[in-house]
């Protein structure tokens, strides 16, 4: 049939391979097939590959800049298994390219890998769509921070502007609250690129407004969605960023902002104002699913609050809920929701949980942070809900939110997902 039948490279120093190649090579499938004084050659069941020295070698190291093959690209796995294997290259002779762009060094629909050995040869490693590990999911090693300072998490790859990816478009508009009277707030709608007008979108409405759209600032909610829905990982979604509410007529800085009154209330409030205020502006403009599934809430501290509280009053609209950090030990009367989620039939709505180990308070036995974001897990967990709880190291800031933020949608947004049923 047609096809390559095998590729032969040539290597100065046969031994050396071990090292770089003997390592690489059983990690991507191939088997040792054939081997000589001169060399050796690795089989996939099909294709093989044969690496040798030879007397009539030119030159000591490969320059893969000259004219001729540049490099060699190898079926990786699933995205978890490439970088695993990137983790691992550097112990093994390998040198990581293009780090700085990685996995998107070859676009932003390649997830994939680069690598070259000490002898100058250059491999690719490329995830293939869709795929995944043979056993559970690989997770690359980090070591446990053992300090009780609070750590600072990298973003990802999601979470930054790439080629390819045009940016969506982005209108606002100043709304004036019959809910909260004599509140006035801003509103972002955030459109990914290529989106038709005529389809009906999913939402994602984001508490915090601005803050969590600033594509330079920790959340990056424009950007995120812009990079998912390029690439079809989340269903075509219309960011929402909602700006808490000010008295615009009051001079004093404090007693300007409604944040707290409309983020820490356990009422209906906050809920009543998007549905009734906020969204049916959007929908104006847009046409929207009316699937509850596809329309999440999304905020942070005292936000993590207003989206859980919001999911929780009109599960019926908000099918998910992301909170992070949630600042459930200041909200007035305390915590309600451990007791709720016992006594309440379940209802219809998944959330996802970020606590932080050196949240405000951790260990403190009063006005606890970390304590009280546990309870609602624990809570949630013993009443049968679909939830993920992530624990960071990270302080009250919105560092780790925004890099979980693309796998926090990822999650949410799954094409199929078991929701559990509660013991009797």
């Amino acid at each position: 049939m047609p096809g390559i039948h095998h590729l032969e490279i040539w290597v100065a120093d046969i031994d050396a391979t071990s090292t770089d190649w003997g390592w690489l090579l059983p990690r991507l499938g191939f088997a040792p097939a054939q081997e000589w004084p001169e060399g050796c050659s690795w089989s996939d069941g099909g294709t093989y590959l044969t690496l040798t020295t030879s007397p009539s070698l030119s030159a000591v190291a490969h320059d893969r800049r000259r004219p001729g093959m540049n490099h060699v690209a190898f079926d990786g796995g699933a995205p978890g298994d490439v970088d695993a294997l990137m983790v691992a290259a550097p112990a093994h002779g390998w040198t990581p390219l293009y780090a700085e762009r990685y996995p998107y060094a070859g676009g932003p629909d390649h997830y994939a890998g680069w690598l070259e050995s000490a002898d100058g040869f250059k491999v690719e490693i490329v995830a293939q769509r869709g795929a995944t590990t043979g056993g559970p999911p690989a997770v690359s090693y980090r070591p446990l921070p053992l300090g009780d300072e609070p750590v600072v998490y990298e973003h990802g790859p999601d979470s930054a502007r790439h080629d390819g990816v045009a940016s969506g478009t982005t209108e606002s508009f100043a709304l004036n609250s019959c809910v909260y009277p004599g509140t006035t707030r801003r509103v972002w709608v955030h459109v990914p690129a290529g989106h038709d007008s005529a389809e009906q979108a999913g939402l994602a409405v984001f508490n915090d407004g601005w803050w969590y759209l600033d594509p330079d600032g920790a959340i990056r909610g424009g950007v995120v969605l812009d990079n998912l829905v390029h690439r079809g990982e989340v269903p075509p979604t219309i960011g929402v960023f909602v700006d808490p509410g000010v008295y615009a007529e009051v001079d004093d800085p404090d007693e300007r902002k409604n944040r707290n009154a409309e983020y820490d209330a356990a009422d209906d409030l906050y809920a009543k104002l998007l549905l009734e205020e906020v969204l049916p502006e959007v929908r104006r403009r847009y046409t929207i699913s009316e699937d509850p599934r596809r329309q999440a809430i999304i905020g942070g501290s005292s936000g993590g609050n207003a989206a859980f509280t919001a999911a929780w009053h009109r599960p019926d609209r908000f099918g998910g809920a992301v909170c992070f950090l949630s600042s459930f030990a200041q909200m007035p009367g305390g915590n309600p929701y451990p007791e709720l989620l016992a006594k309440t039939p379940r209802k219809p709505f998944r959330v996802l949980l970020q606590a932080g180990h050196r949240d405000l308070g951790w260990n403190e036995p009063e006005h606890n942070w970390l304590a009280e974001n546990l309870k609602v897990a624990a809570a949630l967990a013993e009443a049968g809900y679909d939830f993920r709880l992530v624990l960071g190291d990270g302080g009250h800031d919105p560092n780790h939110a925004g890099v979980l933020l693309p796998d926090a949608l990822r999650w949410l947004w799954q094409e199929q997902h078991a929701v559990p049923t509660v013991k009797p």
